[in-house]
């Protein structure tokens, strides 16, 4: 009974965890609070005294405490910290946003990326002298700062909450075993018990390394460390709107055909989106271009006529009272834009806004949006129709960005997403592995190695290029790798013994394998495949450094570029 009862206390433990361990290090005001994955992972948390602080004096509250307001990067942080308004009792506070500007594209405080917009989108809401409140309820936009000439109602004061992370490991070492002491009375003596602990912490983000007070122990390590920067796959196409790198190319149906409500509409929801991004020519920046058309095709807006957000409302475009007549040559007329002012390390976008499709032009129109896709551009269609579904500019666009404006319950939001989307690219000379989504965004950048190599040779070429041996965590992945290497060869795949365990180079805790019978080895530690079968394959246990007998191709995996992501270089 006694070995049945650890474990059922144990999962007790786990799924009802008791958040707060008081007599864990965290230094001066600060609770230590179990984090949402768990029991070793934590925050050390403070809140402040004051309950009425404003946006900025949050934030510069944080900062002072060598803190910052969480960011919340999926469902189970928003969770964990919205419940933290009723664990801390403070019943809701400020979140570490920095809505983006032109001076600083990023949405948190602690320069984290922008992966997660709630389960809403509330964060798309984001805009300067805008941020969120958390409450038990989720995100809550305020002013960072009330307006004292409004006549509204408004009360955006709140407390700041403030945390770091702090992460605790107990090791303890094995007791000392009994010694038995040779004497007339045959007497057993004990040596004393002795267990050694060593805590660990994630440094706090400041730039003063302090070691946090333990409880004492018998003998107690205590080692604060930098944690290692962010894996290079932690993520692939992540989705920050204000660091998009694209060529763009809105074409708007100006003709009689959109009326002049949908045509103000459409202006309307591409300068709001024009809100999410930032305008210029270098990495993370997006060029904008406006071309229109009904009975002849006009450049409203050209690459570098917007500069900042005060360009946004710099141009217009009329309504017509002619037919739509033109709109392949308005799209052979954005490919030519692209074409001519495209850089070398971005991707060129087309938006078709129209209500529209002359099926008389329809070759000509699947013709010019096939040449802008074959040369790797995205086309968006966005449909106004009333009707229903267009199935034309459904047709010409890319997979998976036909927008549908009467579905929509933001058009704006569905272009940034889309923006982000297509800025998710492998480099040339790259293979993108692509199976599970519409739109095509990689999961993986491939490319295999021209010759072969020992493992801890091929690991260090990957890593020089910013990637690692390609993993495998299903059978899709599995058959995708197969195909890039010539029947039967063998080839390393990303998976290596270390201190006794085996650990893939993504990080990844997936738990597919795929072992040959008598695999793995003991003594060899790292892992091939090998073509069995039709499309089969199976892995064996290979030495690490042994060019005779275990030199094999291999494929490095990389990050393909995206809105946080820089792949050129």
């Amino acid at each position: 009974q006694e070995g049945m009862m650890l474990p059922l206390l144990l999962s007790l433990f786990l799924f009802f965890p008791p958040l707060v361990i008081a007599d864990y290090p965290c230094p001066g005001n600060y609770t230590w609070y179990r984090g949402p994955d768990n029991f070793q992972d934590g925050y050390c948390v403070t809140y402040s005294d004051d309950f009425l602080l404003d946006g900025p004096q949050a934030i510069k509250y944080c900062e002072g405490m060598g803190a910052f307001a969480p960011s919340i990067h999926n469902q189970k942080q928003l969770d964990y910290w919205s419940g933290m308004t009723v664990t801390a009792g403070v019943g809701h506070y400020w979140l570490g946003t920095n809505c983006p500007h032109e001076s600083d594209p990023y949405t948190w405080t602690d320069k984290s990326r922008t992966d997660y917009f709630g389960p809403n989108k509330e964060l798309l809401s984001c805009k300067k002298g805008t941020g969120f409140h958390i409450h038990d309820t989720g995100f809550v936009l305020f002013a960072l700062v009330d307006d004292p000439t409004s006549s509204s109602e408004q009360f955006s004061a709140a407390p700041a909450l403030c945390a770091y992370p702090f992460t605790f490991t107990t090791t303890p070492e094995p007791e000392v075993k009994t010694t038995t002491v040779a004497d007339p009375d045959d007497v057993t003596t004990a040596e004393p018990e002795v267990q050694t602990t060593t805590t660990t912490a994630t440094q706090r983000p400041t730039t003063t390394t302090t070691t946090p007070t333990t409880t004492t122990r018998p003998t107690t390590t205590t080692t604060v460390y930098t944690p290692p920067l962010p894996d290079l796959t932690e993520a692939y196409c992540n989705c920050e709107p204000s660091t998009v790198f694209l060529d763009v190319v809105f074409v708007v149906d100006n003709s009689a055909d959109m009326t002049n409500q949908m045509l103000g509409a459409a202006v309307a929801a591409i300068q709001s989106s024009m809100f999410g991004v930032t305008f210029g020519d270098k990495m993370f920046q997006t060029q904008v271009a406006i071309v229109s058309f009904a009975s002849d095709v006009k450049v409203v807006v050209e690459f570098g006529d917007l500069k900042s957000q005060s360009d946004i409302f710099s141009w217009n475009i009329p309504h017509s009272t002619a037919k739509s007549t033109k709109m392949s040559s308005a799209i052979d007329t954005a490919t030519s834009i692209v074409s001519k002012g495209a850089r070398d390390f971005t991707r060129g976008v087309i938006v078709l806004i129209s209500n529209s499709y002359n099926q008389l032009d329809d070759a000509n129109l699947v013709e010019a949006s096939d040449a802008f896709q074959d040369d790797g551009g995205v086309f968006i269609s966005i449909d106004y129709s009333t009707k229903g579904e267009l199935a034309g500019l459904k047709k010409i666009a890319s997979p998976g960005y036909y927008l549908n404006n009467k579905n929509a319950d933001s058009v704006e939001a569905q272009i940034l997403y889309a923006f982000c989307d297509a800025n998710c690219f492998c480099s040339d000379g790259l293979t993108a592995y692509d199976t599970t989504n519409e739109r095509g965004t990689p999961q993986g950048c491939f490319h295999a190695a021209m010759s072969a190599a020992v493992y801890d040779a091929a690991d260090e070429n990957c890593q020089n290029e910013k990637g690692f041996v390609a993993t495998v965590h299903d059978a899709d992945k599995n058959f995708f790798l197969l195909s890039l290497f010539d029947k039967s060869k063998k080839y390393w795949i990303g998976y290596k013994r270390t201190n006794g365990a085996f650990k893939w180079e993504d990080n990844s805790k997936e738990t597919y394998t795929n072992w040959a019978p008598g695999n793995p080895v003991s003594n060899k530690d790292c892992v091939f495949a090998q073509q069995t079968s039709g499309f089969n394959t199976q892995w064996l246990s290979a030495d690490c450094r042994d060019p005779i007998n275990a030199s094999h191709l291999y494929a490095c995996q990389l990050r393909p570029c995206d809105s946080t992501y820089n792949c050129w270089i």
